[in-house]
């Protein structure tokens, strides 16, 4: 019988691997380019052994560079491109990986968009997507040569298609923010196919000056995300898939030439099959230069 007695680790993801289109911000219409810097761990249920060694945690910490780009008035262009630290601790060792993940590239097109800023009531209406690059290593190992999972790699040595779309409607100093997007992974070289991901959040925001040329939006959000059944030579993985819910509580400010942010992320409501590690609290600060 699959999965009976004590559940290998190597086959357990240290990741949901969900996807959030954070960073996009049709409040504010300016080129950036800064680093995005976030830290997560995931606690894992007893029972989870890497041969004689018990699992029990994973630590994830990435720095991201992105920018922002705007090539004519309606049309934005993103591109990230992340560096991971992977740390398991089991009771016999802990296990790191460092290195560059997968790049995005995504296109944006602001379908509506208000002509003026002094509209009493606004609303905006951004569609797109791109590709995920398969740039990060995805067959590293332990110290006793055991292929690590997937979630836990750098990279997923794959391509993916990324998709999203963000509805804003704000008066002068209250607005509510709706995104939803989805990625198509493909599958790599191992015939091994990571489950799509479907994600959508909601939140409400307030629009005020901190001091006469520095705009702050604190924001409260809902989010829910579900990654489908992982495939492997054709067939669906028996310990994968996962949903989801969190909540999140961030603060953004723009100033003249620069912007800074922080966010905090509390997981609320996790299905996924027992073996599933559940993911802890997400901080993320980002920091960066606008023009």
């Amino acid at each position: 019988m699959l999965w009976a007695g004590n559940t290998t680790a190597c086959d357990i993801c240290g990741c949901s691997g969900g996807l959030s289109a954070g960073g996009l911000f049709p409040q504010v219409q300016n080129n950036l380019l800064g680093l995005r810097n976030s830290w997560q761990h995931f606690d894992h249920p007893r029972g989870n052994f890497n041969g004689k060694s018990e699992v029990l945690k994973d630590h994830i910490f990435e720095t991201d560079l992105f920018l922002r780009w705007f090539p004519r008035k309606r049309l934005q262009v993103w591109v990230n491109a992340p560096f991971r630290v992977v740390n398991r601790i089991e009771t016999e060792r802990i296990t790191s990986l460092t290195g560059i993940g997968d790049i995005q590239a995504r296109a944006f097109y602001t379908v509506i968009q208000p002509d003026s800023n002094y509209h009493k009531f606004r609303h905006f209406l951004l569609a797109g997507g791109g590709v995920s690059l398969p740039t990060g290593k995805y067959r590293q190992r332990d110290e006793n040569l055991a292929l690590l999972p997937l979630g836990l790699q750098i990279g997923t040595g794959a391509w993916s298609l990324i998709g999203n779309a963000v509805y804003l409607v704000q008066t002068q100093r209250v607005g509510v923010q709706i995104q939803g997007d989805y990625r198509m992974n493909f599958e790599n070289e191992d015939t091994f196919k990571k489950g799509n991901n479907l994600g959508a959040q909601t939140g409400i925001f307030l629009r005020s000056k901190l001091f006469r040329n520095v705009l702050f939006l604190p924001q409260l959000s809902y989010r829910a995300e579900k990654s489908m059944s992982d495939m492997e030579f054709g067939l669906i993985r028996p310990v994968s898939g996962i949903e989801t819910q969190s909540l999140q509580l961030s603060a953004e400010c723009f100033g003249k030439g620069w912007m800074a942010s922080v966010l905090v992320r509390k997981p609320i409501w996790q299905n996924s099959p027992d073996e599933i590690p559940f993911s802890g609290m997400m901080f993320q600060v980002a920091a960066g230069i606008t023009w």
